[in-house]
């Protein structure tokens, strides 16, 4: 909860929709890429998933992308 509001201060409220469904996404896509390729049987079900490590790539992506390309901050309305 702290990197999200440090997050939603650093990049405002508006992009926090873009920040946690790239998150969530990257999380997602990075647990089912270690499903398939790990050989022994892990259960998506009861391992946990750290979280922070994905906020903060998609807080930076997020900030990177804000800077390199202006237009994308007018797309917050979307989310």
């Amino acid at each position: 909860m702290k990197l999200l509001a440090a997050l939603g201060a650093w990049h405002g409220w508006q992009s926090l929709g873009w920040i946690l469904f790239t998150a969530s996404s990257t999380g997602l896509f990075s647990m089912l890429i270690t499903k398939l390729l790990r050989k022994k049987k892990i259960s998506l079900t009861t391992t946990p998933l750290p979280f922070g490590p994905y906020l903060a790539i998609a807080g930076g992506s997020a900030g990177w992308i804000c800077s390199t390309f202006p237009l994308f901050q007018e797309l917050n309305f979307l989310l």
